[in-house]
């Protein structure tokens, strides 16, 4: 699989070499930002740590917190381009915790180089962000503060090469090779991939389609083999005066010791926003994740229940600030077909959130 990337890549270095012209006197963009989240979060349910069950995201309960706090600066010239966002807060302590400790800061560091400038044809590597689901890491960014469990159950990161290559204005395809699931150090040295297709018909909407195929096997999963994963979704008007998102998504797990066609999990969420005059805005989602045979949910907690459905509804109150702050209030009620919550007494679970986001971008050229 790698052979055929980096043989496919230099078809197209080649072609465009025969295409392009280098122009050494291109201007340098770029571009520095800083990002705090911060927050406090009541959860009727929680394990002994004192954190929230099934998330990474904002998990830490009855203490103000900071869940993630970055310094980033990128580039982009017609030639080369990068990003380094390293960062800290209770995200990377729990999602980050399987790495190297070196590692445990990086959010996002990559450099790419165009293989196309013409045409627009990218070849990324490093630390990338990834393309799964409507939500990521950044809160501000989404319609309610917390993320659906679709999220946390997808990677946050990938590390690896990426190609871009815009078809059109309105289609763009990446294809990629990774070291794995959210791994930044490759943990089995077997092939790991994904694909998306991109569609904006228009300004207002977004459509993405992506998958991920992957040999998931390593010490602590010895039993693991094949992951797969085909994701969905569709974003309209984010900075509109109605705002909505859905997602949608299946996964498979082979394994050693049950039917690949029984080890499946899937979700779906929709989220809608409405924002008023003065930076008020009012945000609902509602979303159902099933994992019968715990293919991916926590073993170590849960490992007792099967044939386990949650679903949750959020309500989300927001005040944005001279459009580099956001005040956001937000309760989440889940229900489960069985007791999973605190460690397994109850079927339900509220969790109540109040965060405050801040942001600075600076943009310039050299």
């Amino acid at each position: 699989m790698k052979i055929w990337f980096v043989l496919f890549g230099l078809v197209v270095t080649l072609r465009a070499s025969a295409q392009d012209t280098i122009n050494i006197n291109d201007t340098v963009h770029y571009e520095f930002a800083a990002y705090l989240d911060t927050y406090i979060g009541w959860n009727t349910s929680q394990d002994i740590t004192g954190t929230a069950p099934y998330f990474v995201s904002h998990n830490s309960l009855n203490q103000v917190g900071i869940n993630v706090a970055f310094l980033s600066v990128a580039f982009n010239h017609r030639l080369v381009r990068g990003k380094l966002t390293p960062g800290i807060g209770t995200y990377f302590n729990a999602n980050y915790a399987h790495e190297k400790a070196a590692n445990r800061m990086i959010m996002e560091a990559n450099v790419g180089f165009a293989l196309s400038p013409k045409h627009g044809i990218w070849l990324d590597a490093g630390v990338l962000p990834s393309p799964y689901t409507n939500e990521t890491a950044i809160s501000k960014d989404h319609l309610c503060y917390s993320r659906a469990l679709a999220g946390e159950y997808v990677p946050y990161y990938l590390t690896g090469v990426r190609l871009t290559v815009p078809f059109s204005n309105k289609f763009t395809l990446y294809a990629a090779y990774y070291n794995g699931w959210q791994q930044i150090t490759d943990k089995n040295n077997k092939p790991a991939g994904g694909v998306q297709v991109e569609y904006r018909p228009n300004l207002k909407n977004l459509i993405s389609i992506d998958a991920y195929a992957g040999d998931e096997r390593f010490a602590n999963d010895a039993s693991y083999r094949m992951r797969y994963l085909i994701d969905a979704y569709w974003i309209y008007n984010m900075n509109g005066k109605w705002s909505a998102s859905a997602c949608a998504y299946w996964g498979m797990q082979e394994t050693t010791s049950i039917s690949a066609r029984e080890n499946v999990w899937y979700q779906a969420n929709v989220a809608i926003r409405r924002t008023f005059k003065k930076g008020w805005s009012f945000a609902s989602r509602a979303e159902l994740f099933s994992d019968p045979n715990l293919a991916i949910l926590p073993y170590q907690t849960y490992q007792s229940h099967t044939n386990t459905a949650i679903g949750s509804g959020t309500i989300s109150i927001g005040k944005k600030m001279a459009d580099i702050g956001l005040l956001r209030l937000e309760g989440r009620y889940f229900y489960a077909n069985q007791q999973v919550f605190n460690k397994g007494v109850r079927p339900d679970s509220f969790w109540g959130l109040i965060s405050f986001t801040a942001w600075l971008n600076k943009k310039g050229h050299l």
